[in-house]
């Protein structure tokens, strides 16, 4: 989530803790316990949302840089035996152009499906320079794994999107539920009644004042200290940065 949709949603969380720590100010049947139940669903259904948008977003990823990587070094063979073909038979190697060094993930799955069309009718010409002899079924698994690793990773991305106007809604459903309780506290409890400060620190947008407190040196723009919840982790998929490697 972006810094301000956190910072929302922490408050959020506070407030329900909030309701939990002092249930005597929300008897039963008031508009204040609804509001608060109604606020403890809302911090609940933006827990799930996270959750899965973290999920989504990692979707197909490290399949997607391995399906590539391995898709890669098979063309290389290819176009490399096809260079050797090409002494004997020059408009062979015509058929297999070398591939730029970072060609975009789909120019890759077409050029590879290039490759294999004008591969199968010279098959037993490659696998008499020592090519395998399944090498042709070999390159067509690779050029399917890598076209579901790229389709899951789009399908992850919408996953990802659909999550994050989930939250968006969710928050502003919890924001209105935060304002009612605003106005049914006020109502219900002197001025200067600490539970009404406490509410009214906790309900800040930002790190409460309770937490800036407890850490002085917090910075007025840290998202999260010492007594202020924090966003879940969700478990993802372990990404790790690489560099493409050079197509064909």
């Amino acid at each position: 989530m972006v810094k301000k949709v956190t910072r929302q949603y922490e408050m959020l969380m506070r407030g329900d803790q909030f309701g939990a720590k002092h249930p005597e100010l929300f008897p039963p049947g008031s508009l204040g316990a609804s509001s608060l139940a109604d606020l403890g669903g809302i911090v609940k259904e933006v827990t799930f949302h996270e959750v899965g948008r973290r999920g989504a977003e990692g979707e197909g990823v490290n399949e997607r840089f391995e399906s590539r990587k391995a898709l890669i070094r098979t063309l290389k063979k290819v176009r490399q035996t096809s260079q050797l073909l090409a002494i004997a038979d020059p408009p062979v190697g015509d058929s297999f152009p070398k591939g730029n060094r970072r060609l975009a993930d789909r120019a890759l799955l077409q050029m590879a499906r290039s490759y294999a069309r004008d591969a199968a009718p010279l098959a037993d010409r490659f696998i008499g320079h020592g090519m395998p002899a399944t090498f042709m079924a070999d390159l067509q698994a690779e050029i399917d794994a890598f076209a579901g690793a790229l389709d899951r990773k789009q399908q992850g991305r919408s996953s990802a999107g659909e999550a994050k106007s989930q939250i968006r809604s969710a928050i502003g459903r919890g924001l209105l539920a935060v304002k009612q309780l605003d106005a049914f506290l006020a109502n219900t409890l002197e001025h200067d009644d600490p539970r009404l400060e406490a509410w009214k620190r906790d309900r800040r947008i930002g790190p409460s004042a309770r937490s800036r407190k407890a850490d002085p040196g917090a910075s007025a723009d840290a998202g999260t200290s010492t007594g202020t919840p924090t966003t879940p982790k969700a478990p993802t998929s372990s990404v790790v940065p690489h560099k493409e490697e050079q197509a064909a």
